[in-house]
């Protein structure tokens, strides 16, 4: 009986030092990882220091032990070599799993502060936004950002608001070299309408554009993007873009490429809904001419029964039907 006693003890301690074992080793590996992480991203900075940018910050301090890896960058600020513009936050916060360091969460509650590139100063505060980056050996998996809701200032004042914004790329599935991207947002309240169709007003959105790019990838990786336009056949593709930005409401159908000469090559197909409310409301605006009446008649007949007016691009001439519309330049 006296022998069985420590027996038994032994059982019931040994599961516990096991765990104990194994939560020390995790603990060594957690220290262990965040330094290197850490020293990644400080010779990152220095990489990119040496390539020009101006990268600054305040402090970096590795969090979120035991579940995960939050590096928390205190007063972070960029600019790029040509100080085209900056950018500069209170905090900027990346997060990964410790089972999936490839997948990375930024976030940057706070205040931003902008430079332009029209050389104005501008602020923004966000709810909930977030970007999200994923990788593997290969190649990008996806990149998200997500605005539920932003307030931009200029110069102290109201500029403009933000609501429901979301960007994603990632390769097809089954097409690894094509890009595929997602652009939408539900409202941009843009600080002015137009000079040039003041009739748009200043709220453009809902907005919905899916874009398919064949070989896009395999472009990006070559030394001179915009000539391997043409060399791998790239080719834009969008099934349906959906715009409405006042009375304009828009639909556009699209399958786009560049010609030898660098030119535009194939076809927008476009359907405005509601051209009346568009006419009244240039109308009213003063911008009615005869010229742009007799194109919305021609477009309200190339659209009837819910069809798409095509505007091709051949030849270097961009053509709705057999009307020409236009030379087009290389854009190389």
């Amino acid at each position: 009986m006296s022998a069985a006693r420590p027996r038994r003890r032994m059982g019931l301690i040994a599961p516990f030092a096991i765990l104990g074992l194994l939560f020390a080793v995790y603990s060594a590996y957690w220290v262990w990882m965040a330094g290197a992480l850490t020293d990644g991203v400080e010779d990152w900075i220095e990489d990119q220091r040496a390539l020009g940018y101006r990268m600054e910050h305040q402090g970096l301090e590795m969090r979120g032990y035991p579940l995960r890896f939050s590096l928390h960058v205190e007063r972070p600020e960029i600019e790029p070599p040509r100080r085209l513009w900056a950018w500069r936050s209170e905090t900027l916060i990346l997060s990964a799993m410790p089972y999936n360091l490839n997948h990375v969460i930024a976030q940057s509650p706070g205040e931003h502060q902008f430079n332009g590139l029209d050389g104005r100063n501008y602020s923004a505060t966000s709810t909930g936004a977030a970007a999200s980056l994923s990788w593997n050996s290969e190649t990008l998996k996806r990149f998200s950002l997500v605005i539920p809701e932003a307030t931009v200032l200029a110069y102290g004042q109201p500029y403009s608001r933000i609501e429901e914004l979301g960007l994603h790329v990632s390769p097809m599935p089954d097409a690894p070299e094509d890009i595929r991207i997602l652009a939408q947002a539900a409202l941009i309240d843009l600080p002015r309408a137009p000079a040039d169709a003041p009739w748009l007003g200043e709220a453009l959105g809902p907005f919905r554009v899916p874009i398919a790019i064949e070989n896009g990838f395999a472009a990006l990786n070559t030394r001179d993007p915009l000539r391997a336009l043409h060399e791998l056949d790239v080719q834009m593709q969008s099934p349906l873009a959906m715009l409405d930005w006042g009375p304009l409401l828009l639909r556009t159908k699209t399958t786009l490429g560049v010609d030898a000469a660098g030119r535009p090559e194939g076809i927008i197909e476009l359907r405005f809904e509601e051209i009346e409310a568009l006419e009244a409301a240039m109308k009213d605006a003063g911008e009615l001419t005869i010229e742009i009446q007799a194109g919305l008649a021609a477009l309200k007949g190339l659209t009837r029964d819910d069809s798409f007016a095509p505007i091709t691009f051949e030849d270097g001439q961009a053509k709705i039907g057999l009307i020409p519309l236009g030379d087009l330049r290389s854009i190389y």
